[in-house]
């Protein structure tokens, strides 16, 4: 699963590595609702100090608050398009956008 705040830079650790095959690397998250409707694909900017055990990506969405699921691919053209993508998804999983407002709820005492 990989949670973002809307609207905030936020760091995010995946583990796209196991399934790579290509080098260099660069990534491609495609966002879908439930109906299966592409809403949003982001090149995440890497920061991993470690690729070799996981990948750690800065992510930024503006998406509404809610859940939505996420297919990743990989290319070897920066700034991949879904037409650069090579073979099936890296990784694929639940997509969940929060705000300060759900955060804030989150808290208990």
């Amino acid at each position: 699963m990989i949670k973002v705040e809307k609207d905030v830079l936020t760091e995010v650790a995946v583990t796209f590595t196991e399934l790579t095959t290509v080098t260099p690397v660069y990534y491609l998250i495609e966002i879908s609702n439930y109906m299966d409707e592409v809403v949003q694909t982001i090149t995440p900017t890497e920061t991993s100090l470690s690729i070799e055990r996981y990948n750690y990506f800065e992510i930024i969405s503006d998406l509404d608050a809610g859940e939505y699921h996420y297919k990743a691919y990989q290319s070897s053209t920066i700034n991949p398009t879904i037409s650069d993508i090579v073979g099936n998804p890296v990784e694929y999983g639940i997509f969940v956008v929060t705000t300060t407002e759900d955060v804030e709820d989150n808290i208990y005492t």
